[in-house]
């Protein structure tokens, strides 16, 4: 169980056969994306997120087996990450 975000607004995507958390700090302009390390849960990137410019979109997300998201489907690695970002990417509008 995880504490919500002080900052967004969080939400659940299913992207690649598994339930990703994802918060997003609406805002207008190109989106911002910030991908917090392996193990910790999006809520450390909170005082971050709250310094930057509130007109701008930010969008963070648990990876599998983190915070919200339940344990990963497939091996971890770069290519596995990228390919669950992208899938969060089309689906957080």
């Amino acid at each position: 169980m995880t504490s919500e975000s002080t900052v967004g607004e969080d939400r659940y995507i299913a992207t690649g056969g598994q339930r990703i958390r994802v918060n997003v700090r609406w805002g207008s302009g190109v989106p911002l994306v910030l991908c917090n390390g392996i193990g910790a849960s999006l809520e450390v990137l909170d005082p971050f997120v709250e310094q930057l410019d509130p007109l701008t979109t930010v969008v963070r997300f648990d990876v599998p087996g983190a915070g919200g998201s339940p344990t990963s489907i497939a091996p971890y690695g770069f290519p596995y990450l990228a390919w669950v970002l992208a899938g969060c990417c089309r689906s957080w509008k």
